[in-house]
C-alpha cells in the first residue's frame, strides 16, 4: 500500500526543484526500494491527473464556445433547409450486433434498424467482415431488398469453423439510388470450445436458442433477471422497443464496453485462472485463453501473469493499456532483463527504469568493493543516472547528478502498534458496509476487488477509533478485501478476507 504521507513529502521536494531520480536516491537511504518506488509511482500518477484536468477544462471551454457558435448558426438557417435535412436524417439506417464475441462455427446475430417499410427504390446491402488491423475482408456477401419485399431487420451470419481467430469489424454499406451509407461494429472471433456448453455461441445440446433454453435454462433466467433490472421503468411503458445490453450499440472508442453480466465475469475469471495454471508448462495455450476474456482489464491482467510465470516479456506486447504494458516491462527490467527498459513508452517511467538499473549496478559495485577489501566508498552525490535511451550511444552523455537533500530524517518507529478488531460486514440496499475498531485513532482504508483481485479502494481520511466504509457498484459474487488503518507514525493491515454480495 502506498504511504500517502511519503507521497506528500515527494510532492514538497518536487516543488523545491528536485527531480524524480534525485528524490528516489534520497528516499532509498531511509526506505525500502518497494516503498520508495510505490510512492514515486503514486506521485507521478497524481501529477498526470492534474495535467489531464487542466487540459480537460480547456477542451471543455473550447467545446462550449463551438457549441454556442453552432447554435447561433442553426437559428440562422431557414426553416425550409432544416426540414430538408430532417427528411434526409430520417433515412439514415443503424444496426446493432447481438453477440460481439462469436466462436468459430458460431452464429453472428445483428439487427438492421430504420430500413423504411415503404421504399421508393431498391436497397442494396453489402456486408463484409474485415480484419481490424489490415482492413482486409475475411468474408463478404450482398443482399438486395426490392420495393415490394417484406424485410425483417433481424439477420444472422454463420462464422465458418476454420475462420481465423482475431479482432474484426462487421461493415454494412446501404445503397439506395445515389445515396450510400456505411457503418461498422466490432466483432471478436474466438477459438471453438472442445466441449459443448452454454457459452459456445452455437445452438447445440437441447437449447431452444443460441446458448439459451433447455440445459441452458438457468443461464437464460439469470440474464433475463439482469436485463430486467437494468431497464428503466419509464422505458418499459413506451411503445418503442427496449434494447437489451447485448443489443445496445457499442460506443467508440473501443475501450468503452457494455457492463458485463455475472456469468460473463465468472467465465472471465475461470479463463484467467486456467491460463495462470498452464502458463509455466504451455505459455501459448495460456495466451490463447487470455485473448478469449471479454473484460479488457481482466484480459490484460491475464497476459501480465502469463508473461511473469513463463518468464517471457513477449506477452507484454499484447497489453493495450500503456500503463499496464509499461508495468509489465518494468517487472522484467527489475528481474535481470535490462533491455526491457527500452520498450517502456512513458518517458518518466522509462527514466525511473534506467535509474533502477543504475542503482542496482551501484549496489553491486559497492558489494564487490566490500568482498575485495576495498574500503573506498562510492559517494552517492557523484552517482549519475542516464536519462536517454541506452541503445542510442549518441545520447548516453546526458547525466543528472544527485544534489544534497535537506536533513529530514524519518522519525524512529515506536514500539506501540495499531490493533484492528471487531470487523463486521453488513449489506445495506445496493452497498456493502465494512466496519471495525482500532485501539489508536487512525484513518480508514479498504482495498478490495472481485474474486482474488485487489484493484479498487475506498479511503476515509478521518482519524477515528471506530471505522466504517461503504462500498458501492458491486456485482453479484465473492470479493476479496484488506483493511488498513494508519496515522502519522503507525500502520496496521489485516490478512486478505472475503465477502459475498449481496
Amino acid at each position: 500500500m502506498t504511504d500517502q504521507r511519503l507521497t506528500q513529502y515527494i510532492k514538497q521536494l518536487s516543488q523545491k526543484g528536485y527531480d524524480i531520480q534525485e528524490i528516489r536516491g534520497y528516499l532509498l537511504k531511509y526506505y525500502s526500494q518497494q516503498e520508495a518506488d510505490a510512492a514515486l509511482w503514486q506521485f507521478t500518477k497524481q501529477e498526470r491527473q492534474r495535467k489531464f484536468m487542466k487540459i480537460f477544462i480547456i477542451l471543455f471551454a473550447v467545446i462550449m464556445v463551438l457549441f454556442l457558435i453552432g447554435l447561433l448558426i442553426y437559428k440562422m438557417i431557414p426553416n425550409e433547409t432544416l426540414k430538408e435535412d430532417k427528411t434526409k436524417a430520417a433515412a439514415i439506417f443503424t444496426f446493432s450486433v447481438k453477440e460481439s464475441i462469436v466462436q468459430q462455427g458460431g452464429i453472428l446475430h445483428y439487427n438492421l434498424n430504420s430500413i423504411p417499410k415503404l421504399r421508393k427504390e431498391t436497397i442494396t446491402l453489402e456486408f463484409k467482415i474485415a480484419d481490424k488491423q489490415t482492413n482486409k475482408a475475411a468474408a463478404s456477401w450482398k443482399q438486395i431488398i426490392n420495393k415490394e419485399d417484406d424485410f425483417s431487420g433481424q439477420q444472422s451470419y454463420t462464422i465458418p469453423p476454420d475462420f481465423a481467430v482475431g479482432n474484426y469489424k462487421l461493415v454494412i454499406k446501404m445503397s439506395s439510388g445515389k445515396d450510400a451509407q456505411e457503418y461498422s461494429k466490432n466483432v471478436r472471433v474466438i477459438m471453438k470450445s472442445t466441449e459443448e456448453n452454454c457459452f459456445d455461441g452455437i445452438r447445440n445440446q437441447d437449447e431452444q436458442d443460441v446458448d439459451c433454453g433447455g440445459i441452458c435454462a438457468e443461464k437464460c433466467e439469470k440474464e433475463s433477471k439482469i436485463i430486467t433490472e437494468e431497464i428503466p421503468a419509464e422505458t418499459k411503458d413506451n411503445n418503442e422497443p427496449v434494447k437489451t445490453p447485448q443489443q445496445t450499440e457499442t460506443k467508440e472508442p473501443e475501450e468503452i464496453q457494455p457492463k458485463q453480466s455475472y456469468i460473463e465475469i465468472q467465465k472471465d475469471y475461470q479463463l484467467k485462472s486456467q491460463a495462470e495454471k498452464s502458463a509455466a508448462a504451455s505459455p501459448q495455450d495460456a495466451y490463447n485463453l487470455c485473448v478469449q476474456i471479454i473484460s479488457k482489464t481482466t484480459a490484460e491482467d491475464c497476459l501480465y501473469e502469463v508473461a511473469k510465470i513463463s518468464g517471457s516479456l513477449t506477452y507484454c506486447i499484447d497489453i493495450q493499456t500503456e500503463k499496464e504494458r509499461d508495468s509489465c516491462y518494468m517487472y522484467f527490467a527489475t528481474n535481470n532483463n535490462e533491455f526491457a527498459c527500452d520498450e517502456i513508452v512513458d518517458a518518466e517511467y522509462k527514466n525511473l527504469c534506467y535509474g533502477l538499473l543504475e542503482i542496482d549496478a551501484y549496489k553491486k559495485k559497492k558489494q564487490e568493493n566490500l568482498e575485495n577489501g576495498i574500503t573506498e566508498q562510492i559517494p552517492i552525490n557523484d552517482f549519475t543516472v542516464v536519462y536517454e535511451n541506452k541503445t542510442d550511444a549518441a545520447k548516453t552523455d546526458i547525466p543528472s547528478v544527485y544534489k544534497q537533500m535537506p536533513e529530514l530524517k524519518p522519525e524512529p518507529k515506536m514500539e506501540e502498534k495499531i490493533i484492528i478488531s471487531n470487523i463486521a460486514l453488513e449489506t445495506i440496499d445496493a452497498e456493502k458496509k465494512i466496519s471495525w475498531k482500532t485501539n489508536i485513532a487512525s484513518d480508514s482504508l479498504v482495498i478490495y476487488g472481485y474474486g482474488e483481485a485487489l484493484d479498487q479502494q475506498q479511503y476515509d481520511e478521518a482519524v477515528v477509533v471506530e471505522h466504517s466504509v461503504m462500498i458501492s457498484e458491486l456485482s453479484e459474487g465473492e470479493y476479496s478485501f484488506i483493511i488498513n488503518s494508519s496515522n502519522e507514525k503507525l500502520s496496521a493491515e489485516t490478512e486478505v478476507g472475503t465477502f459475498t454480495f449481496p
